[in-house]
């Protein structure tokens, strides 16, 4: 009963076909290409908004600064709307 069982198992080995190999192709390059863009999106990020943007759109920031995330955290607020009241709450709050 067991040989029965273990040549079954050996008999439905899955099969390679064209269509999981464009499959696999395409995943690859799907990932390859959102990780081309956080990588981008990530050293944009440390570029001087006033010069490297308009001089150097894609190349590497010829400075690199944190002033970006120091906005972010300064600035970035949301609106939350509560009872008729608009309450804006501040990035550290977010968190707690």
């Amino acid at each position: 009963m067991k040989d029965n069982v273990l040549s079954r198992k050996k008999s439905r080995k899955e099969k390679i076909t064209p269509l999981s190999i464009v499959i696999v192709i395409f995943l690859i390059f799907y990932c390859l290409a959102i990780l081309t863009l956080l990588i981008w999106g990530l050293i944009s990020s440390f570029k001087n908004p006033n010069t490297d943007f308009r001089l150097n759109p894609v190349g590497l920031p010829k400075q690199w600064t944190m002033s970006n995330f120091e906005n972010v955290y300064k600035l970035f607020y949301v609106d939350v709307l509560r009872d008729g009241n608009t309450t804006y709450v501040k990035l550290p709050m977010l968190f707690l």
